[in-house]
């Protein structure tokens, strides 16, 4: 099932998060962790709200997260755990406000938030594996196929049945064209889905939905009538 955002205790619990960063903070003030956690819960308030559809409450605490993330590694250059949480910043706030640009103001921090993110990768102990996710996500989004399937196999070199990083593989390699591959990624995560004790209807319904399609491009309908019924089943 996709479990809805409990938004009070969601809230509540972030609450005594920044409560507890403020006094590490207060306790260990040149320590970089009490500004890592602090970022990481407003990071988490401001994904939240954007979900929620307050994209100038999601902007404003993206603004705050990233300036703790920048407080961590004022207080050690080499914190680069902190690069996960401020690399993804600087790409997403930069391509959503990609037309604004031309003004003197706004700048571009795509390839920093690229650049730092990749670092994290390589170097982060704890958000190596958040920096790959982001990465995956963001190649797609800036077209860089090919990146991104790297990124994913990556990380699924320690975690081969990882299904956030078989979702971006096989998106990857379907916009590279390498279509076989993709519906063997996508029956691979399908597999995963109906084996599991927990029902989860909506990735199921749209693995079956993309195999299908990428069958259809192969010319191969060698189980497309399988899946369709299986389709036409769902409520």
């Amino acid at each position: 099932y996709i479990l809805p955002l409990r938004r009070e205790s969601f809230d509540s619990l972030l609450e005594v998060a920044e409560d507890l960063s403020d006094a590490l903070i207060s306790a260990t003030p040149e320590s970089p962790w009490g500004y890592c956690y602090l970022a990481t819960s407003r990071g988490y308030d401001a994904f939240a709200r954007v979900e929620r559809g307050d994209w100038f409450g999601g902007f404003r605490r993206g603004f705050s997260a990233a300036s703790q993330f920048k407080n961590c590694v004022e207080k050690d250059p080499l914190f680069y755990d902190a690069f996960a949480g401020l690399g993804t910043y600087y790409y997403w706030k930069s391509r959503k406000t990609e037309f604004l640009n031309w003004l003197p103001f706004i700048s571009d921090d795509r390839s920093e938030g690229i650049r730092l993110l990749q670092q994290c990768s390589k170097l982060g102990s704890y958000n190596r594996l958040v920096a790959l996710s982001a990465l995956v996500r963001i190649f797609l989004d800036a077209g860089q196929f090919q990146q991104s399937e790297e990124a994913a196999r990556e990380a699924l070199s320690s975690y081969p049945m990882n299904r956030v990083f078989l979702w971006g593989l096989a998106g990857g390699l379907w916009k590279e064209g390498k279509n076989q591959e993709a519906a063997e990624t996508y029956a691979t995560l399908l597999n995963s889905i109906v084996t599991d004790r927990i029902p989860n209807p909506y990735p199921e319904l749209l693995c079956r939905l993309n195999i299908v399609s990428l069958k259809l491009a192969l010319d191969d309908s060698a189980g497309v009538d399988a899946h369709l019924q299986s389709l036409l089943a769902f409520e």
